[in-house]
């Protein structure tokens, strides 16, 4: 399913509370449009992201989870990546497909992360995802640029080209 959505590559975001993020990507069978919904169910870490944020900046979002040893390599890369791009207009989210908000809760304060985490609730299987991590770079225009291993060089290399094109953040 992932293969079908990606080709469309246009994702709308919509936020639904201060506790859910809901997005949609809309995805093309034939003639027939169809939005598959992306949520987080619950947000671990404080602030999550607001409308404003959503549908004006790049995106990063990493499907993970705590039992995932390439996962969990791959945190201080994905962190170093939100240090760095704090201040360009990127939000990064990661979706966790565990189960218990509070073992997350525990995982996030212990290994420090700081970007937006939610738990994904099952929401990579629903898409077709094989792997994880599974991560998207999306355009400030909503266009998914890049899919697949953020551990990639390719990643890298189209999160930095999504922010060149951005505009600027205001100040």
């Amino acid at each position: 399913m992932i293969q079908s959505i990606l080709k469309t590559k246009r994702i709308n975001w919509t936020l639904t509370g201060r506790m859910a993020c809901l997005f949609s990507i809309a995805a093309v069978f034939g003639t027939t449009s169809m939005a598959v919904d992306l949520s987080a169910v619950q947000w671990i870490t404080p602030n999550p992201p607001v409308r404003q944020e959503l549908t004006s900046c790049v995106h990063v979002v990493e499907f993970w989870a705590t039992w995932c040893s390439p996962c969990k390599a791959q945190i201080p890369h994905m962190q170093s990546l939100a240090k760095k791009y704090e201040d360009r207009n990127v939000i990064f989210i990661g979706l966790c497909e565990d189960r218990s908000a509070g073992k997350v809760s525990a995982f996030v304060e212990k290994k420090k992360i700081t970007y937006h985490i939610g738990l994904g609730n099952g929401l990579s299987d629903s898409l077709g995802i094989t792997s994880i991590p599974f991560a998207l770079v999306i355009s400030h225009k909503g266009e998914i640029l890049w899919s697949g291993n953020p551990r990639d060089r390719q990643f890298e290399e189209t999160l930095k080209l999504a922010v060149n094109a951005a505009p600027k953040p205001m100040l």
